[in-house]
């Protein structure tokens, strides 16, 4: 009745009651014109569950509140604009701050001054916001700023296909801007996930004061899941090393009356942030090389020595934080085939494990959710326990392929699927019995083409 009123109140009370008249009578005739003669019946509910059901871009901005994010720097590009949507209303009940800016760049210059500031700071975008940030990452990568980049991939290059799915932001990613500067990369591979690695991101983006991107795609912003509610209590949440003078007693981080925010001698390069406004911890930001005081220097020796301290904190990411962003699903010591894979590629992937298996085929599989950098001891040990290995990815070049190429000593083949569209499990498994079917493919990139004809180029959507 209230839909009723709600669609014809105003057309007037007549109207409205016609309507419900209408429907009194319709529903009279079913109770005394219709009598069920059918065996069926509805089943007895099931057990209650304690989940959550959430979309791919409401779990990132559940995880960033969670993680303590309390800045948020919008601008609107489809897939990622709904991460402002749904993350605005718990970050002012947390007493945080969003802000829509006038561009892409001033976005991610609203987020690194937003982190100077001393608050946990994040922006969400895709391809071409990423490209118009790029020298804001190199600026944070340089001061050594905690920043948290989402991008919601979707189809490139330029405007590409806006609403459409697509892997094709890793490079970019991984190699964004001039120069060398420490960054880490993960990429989810479901909605659950899309929550408990934007706490990650934050968690390595404090711990080593440097950006962090979150890669998920525009399939996997939209699709909804449900996953066990998180106890938020069990979180480990990691925040910056913000410098108090009574934890310096002897005065290492002071030289001649200056704060050392950029000390050298700090053995995984860490050193503490100073807040601006603390009479302590005074020094300069700028995007130029520095010295352990902060003012701008240009001398051979410093850039080398800054750089070094820079570049130590991957070595320590790698050594601790990086064996529980690889996911192995290995029980065969000698496999036909191992897959390695990421994003929701992944879990398409796990599917077609699973019917490979059933058929008695031996394949292990890895699903890497830190992309860079890269732990090539765990990435070759799984290598050597495959007859071959086995990479699809949906962009055209094979990406996370390449990276492990220069990085490790494997020589995969690649399987490429670049219609807009993620790959399904049948297609998976259709690689991989094309390479059983043909044991002298031992490396190379293959498209859908390839694997079932031209006629099928575009895959088996």
């Amino acid at each position: 009745r209230d839909s009723i009123k709600a669609k014809f109140m105003r057309k007037g009370e007549d109207v409205v009651n016609m309507n419900y008249r209408a429907l009194e009578v319709g529903m009279n005739y079913v109770r005394e014109n219709i009598k069920k003669v059918d065996g069926y019946t509805f089943p007895p509910p099931r057990e209650p569950k304690d989940v959550v059901i959430m979309e791919g871009n409401q779990a990132v901005a559940k995880g960033a509140v969670v993680a303590g994010c309390r800045f948020f720097a919008a601008y609107p590009i489809t897939p990622a604009t709904t991460v402002g949507n749904y993350i605005v209303e718990d970050l002012i009940k947390a007493g945080g701050w969003l802000y829509q800016a006038e561009d892409e760049i001033a976005a991610m210059a609203m987020v690194v001054g937003a982190a100077h500031a001393g608050v946990k700071a994040m922006t969400a975008t895709s391809g071409p916001g990423m490209c118009l940030k790029t020298e804001m990452f190199t600026y944070a990568g340089m001061t050594e700023t905690p920043v948290v980049v989402v991008d919601v991939q979707r189809v490139g290059p330029a405007t590409g296909m806006p609403t459409k799915h697509e892997q094709g932001d890793l490079h970019h990613a991984v190699y964004a801007g001039h120069g060398d500067y420490p960054k880490a990369v993960l990429a989810p591979t479901n909605v659950e996930e899309n929550f408990y690695l934007t706490i990650e991101a934050f968690n390595l983006a404090e711990k080593y004061q440097m950006p962090v991107f979150l890669l998920t795609d525009a399939s996997l912003s939209l699709r909804a899941e449900a996953f066990p509610t998180p106890d938020v209590t069990k979180i480990k949440l990691e925040s910056r090393w913000v410098y108090n003078p009574e934890e310096d007693p002897e005065g290492r981080y002071i030289r001649n009356g200056r704060f050392l925010r950029f000390a050298l001698f700090t053995e995984d390069g860490i050193t503490p942030m100073g807040i601006p406004g603390d009479p302590n911890a005074i020094h300069a930001i700028t995007g130029l090389e520095h010295q352990e005081n902060s003012d701008p220097r240009n001398r051979p020796d410093i850039r080398t020595l800054q750089m070094e301290k820079r570049m130590r904190k991957l070595e320590k990411l790698l050594r601790e934080d990086a064996e529980r962003f690889y996911e192995f699903d290995a029980p065969f010591e000698k496999a036909d085939i191992g897959v390695i894979t990421w994003g929701l590629t992944a879990s398409v992937t796990k599917e077609a494990i699973e019917r490979l298996r059933s058929r008695g085929v031996k394949v292990n599989a890895l699903y890497m959710k830190l992309l860079w950098p890269v732990r090539k001891d765990l990435v070759e040990d799984f290598a050597k326990r495959c007859e071959r290995v086995a990479m699809p990815e949906t962009n055209w070049s094979g990406q996370l392929a390449d990276i492990l190429k220069q990085e490790t000593h494997i020589r995969p083949v690649t399987f490429n699927i670049y219609r807009g569209e993620p790959m399904i499990p049948s297609e998976v498994e259709g690689f991989i019995d094309y390479l059983l079917e043909n044991p002298e493919i031992t490396e190379g990139r293959l498209t859908a083409a390839d694997v079932f004809g031209k006629e099928r180029v575009y895959g088996l959507i």
